[in-house]
């Protein structure tokens, strides 16, 4: 990121930095946001985030 005297352009410059690096991860098939996380599932090309995973865990009971 090139710095200059002006922080407030500065701020923008790195916010649409840190947006483009956003939009250019996967999507959750689920709830539709961008995963964000450091790992994601893959079911034969869907990708779900952890947060949707875990609403869908179930208890097994022995």
């Amino acid at each position: 990121m090139i710095r200059t005297n002006d922080p407030i352009q500065d701020f923008l410059n790195y916010d649409y930095e840190q947006y483009l690096k956003e939009i250019s991860r996967p999507v959750c098939c689920e709830c539709g946001d961008y995963i964000t996380d450091e790992y994601l599932w893959d079911f034969h090309g869907m990708y779900y985030c952890e947060k949707c995973m875990r609403d869908h865990r179930e208890r097994i009971d022995d």
